[in-house]
């Protein structure tokens, strides 16, 4: 006789769901809520033990490699694309009673220790992509480019001189309309690794900054971030492709990212996933992120694990000596 599973999913906004995951901004109530769609609906599932944030989506089993197979999956992650965990709590404990259920689980963006706190042959762990994190040790701008290498530096200044005629400006995020939002949605459909589409409400009611790219009062990029105790992090992005290269648009945005962190002395500024070629040459590091899959059937997840170096991220090996 299969066990029950043991986690209640609950309705938000909730008070007791709140104070569990208040270490993760990107689990409280009000990023779930903004995040909701009618196709993309968000669960949140309390156990004494954990808490979850799950949605269901259909994900090509072999995202990174060359083959193409799309299956239903529980995806256990922030209902927004950004490098941080879909749960709090005991790892083990979570995969145990989801394993109760039937289907295909995933959970996104654990960190090393994480993974060490999951029993051999539970799940198919492998890599992911990484986050791209930069550690500040600069006064200013300036200084960050005196101690550039000559080819970085040269890099930078190309970029700046292309995006010279963009003017920013941060906007109240009810302000963010259809116009920027198209932004977004042409990044989405450029992204190799797609997951969900976030409606323009989770922009608008989101307390992250925006900052806008105008040329000629036309929006054609925007970054969205927020500082917090020392760390910033770059949440999302959009451009208008029409002028990505006339401008360096995507270069700019990385730039503007860095320039405000250290104009507020931040410590550290994750920006995120993907392109983390581009990112370590403005002088990031790579902080490795890993999934884990199973499933409740067991013979499944026994196949997951066997064939689980085909389902990781293969990421080449970097090495710039950025700085001096």
């Amino acid at each position: 006789m299969k066990r029950k599973f043991e986690g209640k999913e609950i309705s938000l906004p909730s008070k007791e769901w709140d104070e569990k995951v208040s270490m993760s901004r990107w689990l409280s109530s009000d990023v779930i809520l903004s995040a909701l769609t009618k196709e993309h609906k968000v669960k949140a599932v309390i156990h004494p033990f954990y808490c979850a944030c799950e949605y269901r989506i259909k994900l090509n089993l072999f995202t990174f490699g060359k083959i193409k197979v799309k299956l239903p999956f529980t995806v256990i992650a922030p209902p927004a694309s950004v490098d941080c965990k879909g749960y709090t709590g005991d790892v083990q404990v979570l995969i145990d009673d989801y394993k109760k259920k039937k289907g295909l689980f995933l959970l996104l963006n654990l960190e090393k220790e994480d993974t060490l706190n999951i029993s051999e042959n539970c799940a198919a762990i492998g890599k992911t992509l990484p986050s791209c994190v930069f550690l500040n040790s600069f006064e200013k701008f300036e200084d960050y480019l005196t101690k550039l290498r000559s080819s970085y530096r040269r890099r930078v200044k190309i970029a700046l001189e292309k995006g010279q005629n963009l003017k920013v400006k941060k906007i109240d995020n009810m302000d963010f309309d259809n116009e920027i939002y198209e932004l977004y949605l042409q990044v989405l459909k450029q992204s190799q690794f797609p997951l969900e589409t976030l409606p323009i409400t989770f922009f608008q009611l989101s307390n992250c900054n925006i900052d806008v790219f105008y040329y000629e009062n036309k929006p054609v990029a925007f970054v969205m971030y927020y500082i917090d105790d020392g760390f910033m992090s770059f949440v999302l992005g959009g451009m208008n492709y029409n002028f990505r290269d006339v401008f360096d648009l995507y270069y700019n945005m990385l730039l503007h990212m860095l320039m405000i962190g250290i104009d507020n002395k931040v410590n550290a500024i994750d920006f995120g996933q993907t392109t983390e070629k581009t990112k370590c040459r403005l002088g990031c590091e790579i902080d490795e992120r890993y999934m884990a899959a199973f499933s409740g059937n067991r013979f499944i997840t026994k196949l997951l694990c066997r064939f689980a170096h085909l389902l990781e991220y293969n990421q080449e090996i970097i090495k710039n000596n950025v700085f001096k």
